[in-house]
């Protein structure tokens, strides 16, 4: 599910990704070296409405992670820093910085540990789990902390127990934002079939904005599926189960996610809809989220690739019928992988809010980067 989120950057989901497959005594990458340069040019960089006008942006970022692979899992850590100017707008500038860190541990032939943590000081353009949809200004800056721990056993061939916990905060250092907390437990079973995997979840949320805390208690059923090899399915539903901070009445309310996606030849694609009861980061409330996303992808050739996405939710506060919010990017880009370390990648955004009966607000973002990357022990 969408609010099972860990807030790290898509660069440090794909170490997390190599700490797991540590933990199943591969060898992680050892090093690894990331530089970029960015020039772009946003419309409307504050979000104004009506629009604002146009700001030219510079922008270099530099990464460096370092993985151990163990007889019976992996160690990887990793720190970024960068820095962003705008030529129309000096109050935007930053200085960008996270760290992370992961681990994966196999206590025994049925028993697995993993341990993730990230500290990120950073736009929200650039944390995946606040930037869907669109729902806060991409410009917006925020610093987090995030932990979660993760125990998975095997009880039988085909029969895998999990649990987890998670812990998330969010400082807004932008003006007219609320920070906020949740810590989340989850214990989820899942059997495997032939083709398919069927299983169930529990999940609580404690969340907290403003001193005020308030809780969600979620049962799901879930299935996932493949047709052939190109296409899988992925299906839950359930029920959410919260008390607005204040009241001692429970209200009820389904949930659940429906997703699709497969790769066809050179083609890949992917469709989703869910619907949950969360935490509105910045807004300081509960939030009903209804989102759907459709992202596109082509390899045109053995170096060049062409990515498109478009997103929209639709989120409302259950215990004020005043608040609505709308959200919506669309975003496309090309990447040419030059050879030698080096990529060449240009790309366009469109971001759209309204925070109802507020007029709608709009940005666009095109850019042009270049990054180098080199891998080695």
């Amino acid at each position: 599910m969408k609010r099972w989120r860990v807030l790290l950057t898509s660069s440090n989901l794909a170490l997390l990704a190599a700490v797991e497959a540590g933990a199943q005594g591969t060898h992680g990458p050892g090093w690894t070296l990331a530089l970029g340069l960015q020039e772009a040019v946003y419309g409307n960089a504050r979000f104004a409405a009506p629009d604002g006008g146009l700001d030219v942006v510079s922008g270099i970022q530099a990464a460096l992670d370092r993985g151990w692979a163990l007889r019976r899992g992996g160690v990887q850590l990793g720190g970024e820093v960068g820095e962003e100017l705008h030529r129309g707008s000096a109050d935007l500038d930053r200085f960008t910085y996270g760290m992370s860190a992961a681990a994966g541990y196999q206590l025994s032939r049925r028993a697995a540990l993993g341990l993730t943590y990230g500290l990120h000081s950073s736009y929200i353009r650039d944390v995946a789990a606040l930037s869907a949809a669109g729902l806060l200004p991409p410009l917006t800056f925020v610093r987090m902390n995030d932990a979660e721990g993760t125990v998975a056993y095997l009880a039988s061939r085909r029969t895998e127990v999990r649990l987890a916990l998670r812990d998330e905060r969010v400082h807004f250092e932008s003006p007219g934002f609320h920070d906020g907390s949740t810590f989340a437990t989850r214990v989820a079973l899942a059997r495997q079939g032939r083709r398919s995997t069927t299983g169930g979840s529990y999940e609580y949320q404690r969340v907290t904005n403003d001193g005020a805390a308030s809780g969600v208690h979620g049962l799901l059923a879930t299935w996932e599926g493949t047709f052939g090899r190109p296409l899988s399915v992925r299906a839950a539903g359930g029920a959410d189960l919260y008390k607005l901070p204040g009241q001692d009445r429970t209200h009820v309310t389904p949930s659940g996610e429906v997703g699709l996606g497969g790769r066809f030849g050179r083609t890949t694609l992917g469709l989703s809809y869910s619907r949950s009861i969360d935490q509105a980061f910045g807004f300081g409330r509960l939030q009903l989220l209804d989102a759907v996303s459709l992202r596109y992808g082509l390899e045109i050739g053995p170096r060049l690739g062409l990515d498109a996405a478009a997103e929209q939710a639709w989120s409302r506060d259950p215990g004020d019928p005043a608040f609505r919010l709308r959200g919506r990017v669309l975003s496309t880009g090309v990447r040419w992988a030059l050879g030698r370390g080096l990529g060449l990648g240009v790309g366009y955004s469109y971001w759209r809010r309204q925070e109802v009966p507020s007029p709608a607000a709009s940005t666009h973002h095109a850019a042009m980067s270049l990054t180098y990357r080199r891998s080695w022990r």
